[in-house]
């Protein structure tokens, strides 16, 4: 068993480092990267506004599989920055059939588990430009 534990945190490690590198040597790579967070946190905050309000909220599967939840931000943050949750757990913001990993969500420790209606509208926006920019002004594309 610590054998796999050790392949895969050496997997992560690989894996990080080619990221970097690629970063490095092309700009638009972190930047899509960075879009990528943005989107899936606009996803999950609209999941959570369409989820009955008595259900809304983080769950998190645990080491069995079970969904536990739904708990406040305040508390996942806590437990997360506690150390209890591994940053490739399962998380779901609202009714817990949509998840991600915590680290698709959030690209670093500080500010997990943190998505407002402020922080929406800013990576909405940010996607919306980044989109436009890529599309070219004036051309869309059909949805978009």
């Amino acid at each position: 068993l610590q054998g796999a534990k050790d392949r895969e945190d050496r997997r992560k490690v690989e894996t990080e480092a080619r990221e970097r590198d690629l970063m490095a040597k092309d700009p638009s790579v972190a930047l899509g990267k960075d879009i990528a967070f943005s989107l899936r946190r606009v996803t999950a905050y609209k999941w959570n506004e369409k989820t009955p309000i008595k259900q809304r909220g983080w769950y998190y599967r645990d080491d069995t599989g079970d969904v536990q939840g739904p708990y406040p931000s305040s508390w996942m943050r806590s437990w997360h920055q506690e150390g209890h949750f591994d940053p490739e757990i399962e998380v779901c913001f609202g009714d817990p059939s949509l998840w991600f990993k915590v680290y698709h969500l959030f690209p670093g420790p500080n500010v997990t588990f943190v998505i407002t209606k402020a922080l929406v509208k800013r990576d909405a926006a940010k996607a919306a430009a980044f989109l436009k920019h890529r599309l070219g002004t004036g051309t869309g594309a059909p949805g978009v």
